[in-house]
């Protein structure tokens, strides 16, 4: 009985965000925000690659899955990042598939050694699929009044982020050309990300780094999410930390460096809210890989703005 009411509760929840779908946001986007924001994109020597596996609501069929992959180099003569992102986001329980790719271009503007104000650009295509025939639904009525679509639409993100040795601070809109008024099931409104973190050196081999990040749906208020977080990093190698996301879910995240070139990350959500109480809804796992190669050794940048918790 307790299945049958989770697996009731969790489809609902998604068929009432069903016309204000919104954007997935991982654990692991402090090594690599791109997808969120294409300000960032370039902002190290090195050539980046980042992929992460998300799970959603362990244990129930056809839970939520997203799968995020980010590419993204700098280029020093023309003082510019270029990278792509590609995120794949699957809810089998209503039939809901989201697959946007993107180009991302970010500007840094200097202004010292040690800091930078970069502007970011990205422009690609947003695939939405959903398929409400074979939902399953609590209200048989709900799922007849919704009707299966799927439509390709162009798409754009637009983000500033301002750089330090041990600062960064944020601020990003996604889906820039959809309006609240134009949102439906194959359809993302516009986001609004902002974001801050700081990195305190303990002593020369541990680092605390606190975060915080504001999430804005403009189609649906009661989707804005809040996220803090701390993570200690020790030798540059090893990493953990403690998060919390407003009404939804608290995590902890481990991770190593396997080589200089290689990072390893997970994480674990333990759900809270309206789904933990009602549903006994289970966690989420998270997996990251980063890869870097190149480290070109830019003339510009010298060894300003190193960024190793990136």
């Amino acid at each position: 009985m307790k299945k049958i009411i989770a697996v009731i509760v969790v489809v609902c929840a998604v068929l009432g965000a069903a016309n204000a779908q919104t954007d997935p946001l991982l654990n692991h986007y402090m090594f690599n925000r791109t997808f969120i924001n294409p300000a960032s994109t370039g902002n190290t020597n090195d050539i980046n690659f980042f992929f992460a596996l998300r799970e959603q609501w362990v244990g129930f069929e056809d839970a939520p899955s997203t799968q995020v992959f980010a590419v993204n180099g700098y280029i020093d003569p023309i003082r510019s990042g270029l990278g792509l992102a590609v995120i794949n986001d699957h809810e089998g329980a209503v039939g809901e598939h989201r697959l946007n790719a993107k180009v991302n271009y970010a500007y840094h503007l200097f202004l010292s050694r040690k800091a930078y104000l970069s502007f970011g650009l990205s422009a690609g295509l947003l695939y939405c699929k959903t398929n409400f025939d074979n939902a399953r639904t609590a209200n048989p009525e709900t799922a007849n009044n919704l009707k299966s679509q799927s439509a390709y639409n162009p798409d754009f993100d637009f983000g500033l982020e301002f750089n330090m040795e041990k600062f960064t601070l944020g601020a990003s809109c996604t889906h820039l050309i959809k309006s609240n008024d134009d949102v439906n099931s194959v359809e993302t409104p516009r986001h609004f990300y902002a974001y801050g973190k700081y990195t305190f050196d303990i002593n020369d081999k541990f680092a605390v780094v606190p975060q915080v990040t504001f999430m804005n749906n403009e189609a649906n208020v009661e989707n804005n999410q809040l996220e803090m977080n701390v993570t200690g990093f020790y030798m540059k190698k090893y990493w953990a930390g403690l998060g919390y996301r407003l009404n939804e879910s608290a995590n902890v995240i481990v991770g190593l460096a396997i080589a200089d070139y290689l990072r390893l990350g997970y994480s674990y959500d333990f759900t809270v809210g309206d789904i933990r109480k009602e549903a006994e809804a289970g966690g989420s796992h998270e997996l990251m890989l980063l890869c870097r190669i190149g480290k070109t050794g830019s003339k510009t940048r010298g060894n300003g703005n190193p960024r190793f918790f990136e």
